[in-house]
């Protein structure tokens, strides 16, 4: 199980998580695989021990809190799109190969998370990030104030290989 730091616990436990969570997936996979998207075993893992929670955490710049949003109930006309944007293109551009799920979303949504089928998550919206390796360790990065890796690099990368 993964190791959380005492804040990030503190955070969970405040928005009613504990280690017998349980919650049930059905609508979460029903939303997806309506949009057409494949379900993949450990995210739907990951919403059935987080899913539905909210977590107030602090902003990581300025003095303001900030929530994770565990839970797809919004954009559902636009499930796994660029919301940056409002551009109808899929994120398979931002991240080729990757077949993510949505899983939530931080920032008071201003990011939406996505999660690949091996667990890593990815947060998109304004800027690209990889924020963890896991759902667990996603969480670990946000609630303290690190949204992960910044991908921006990446997409301007992938968008100057396509114009060439």
């Amino acid at each position: 199980m993964y190791q959380f730091s005492d804040h990030t616990l503190a955070l969970l436990r405040k928005a009613g998580w504990s280690e017998d969570y349980s919650y049930d997936t059905t609508e979460w996979e029903a939303l997806l695989k309506g949009a057409g998207y494949t379900v993949h075993s450990v995210a739907r893992d990951f919403m059935q021990r987080f899913g539905d929670l909210v977590i107030d955490y602090p902003h990581p710049i300025v003095d303001a809190t900030e929530q994770l949003k565990i839970k797809v109930s919004f954009g559902r006309d636009n499930i796994g799109k660029d919301r940056a944007s409002g551009a109808s293109e899929d994120l398979s551009v931002l991240f080729p190969g990757i077949d993510g799920c949505d899983i939530g979303s931080f920032n008071d949504d201003d990011y939406y998370l996505m999660m690949d089928a091996s667990g890593v998550v990815y947060g998109y919206g304004f800027a690209y990030f990889r924020v963890g390796d896991s759902g667990e360790e996603a969480i670990e990065h946000i609630c303290s104030r690190n949204y992960g890796e910044d991908l921006a690099y990446r997409f301007e990368a992938l968008m100057d290989e396509e114009q060439a």
